[in-house]
């Protein structure tokens, strides 16, 4: 998503974010909740990134980003989550993501995930907002995606897939390497050209990837460094999607 114009941060997007950050850090303190023989877990993290690259395009004009999210879990597989950053395009400084679904870990080896996420923007940019379901199978190191969104981010932008796949096998004891390959794929050129704001799209889809490592530096905490490019040209979307390193420091509780 390109920045329409920049915007600072400002004190609900502050407050929603020391909000989650609460949330994170609450879930240290009980992780387990049982009720007859269900049992519910919480998990929290708070990041620190110097760029929120989303589907290899930044979402702060290529600025720092503060990050929290809290999921609660059932062990019937069913979840729910929250998570939320600052941006800088559009009239707003804060995005709220809201997602539940359906995980599940068979004998197989393979992991299924199903679900339903919402991208809410601050209250002057609802027109951006949009819903994505997604399905996902993970087996080892390896994951495998499918996204559709009815009607993606920005004005009159309709059918929207996105396909990719990650692979982050363990290198050594606490250093892991990561890989991932997107392709956003739009209803028509016309499509692409007004999700980009740029009347230089030249098809209907593009490609985003990164390269990176992850170092576990203690088990709740993660230093990572990673390459983030795309196939789109600079003409299609100015430096907001060129190749550029991205580092990040996160917390899980």
């Amino acid at each position: 998503m390109l920045p329409i114009k920049s915007a600072p941060c400002s004190r609900l997007c502050a407050g929603v974010m020391m909000a989650l950050s609460s949330l994170s850090m609450g879930a240290l303190a009980s992780t387990e909740t049982h009720g007859g023989n269900a049992s519910w877990q919480s998990q929290g993290s708070v990041m620190l990134i110097s760029d929120y690259a989303f589907r290899g395009i930044s979402q702060t004009d290529e600025g720092p980003a503060v990050q929290a999210g809290y999921t609660l879990s059932h062990d019937s597989g069913w979840y729910g989550s929250l998570w939320g950053s600052n941006i800088e395009f559009g009239d707003g400084s804060l995005e709220l993501d809201l997602s539940a679904g359906w995980a599940k870990d068979w004998d197989n080896g393979l992991t299924t995930d199903l679900g339903v996420i919402r991208y809410q923007y601050s209250q002057d940019d609802t027109d951006l907002s949009y819903n994505e379901i997604y399905a996902v199978v993970s087996y080892a190191d390896a994951k495998l995606g499918l996204v559709y969104s009815p009607d993606y981010f920005g004005e009159n932008v309709d059918d929207f897939q996105y396909v990719y796949a990650s692979y982050e096998p363990q290198l050594f004891s606490n250093v892991s390497l990561v890989l991932h390959l997107g392709s956003n794929f739009f209803a028509s050129q016309q499509d692409m050209a007004l999700f980009l704001g740029s009347m230089a799209a030249s098809n209907s889809h593009y490609l985003d990837w990164r390269v990176g490592l992850n170092l576990n530096m203690t088990e709740q905490d993660v230093l990572s460094v990673g390459y983030v490019d795309t196939d789109l040209s600079q003409s299609q979307c100015q430096s907001l999607c060129d190749a550029r390193w991205i580092v990040s420091l996160s917390r899980s509780f």
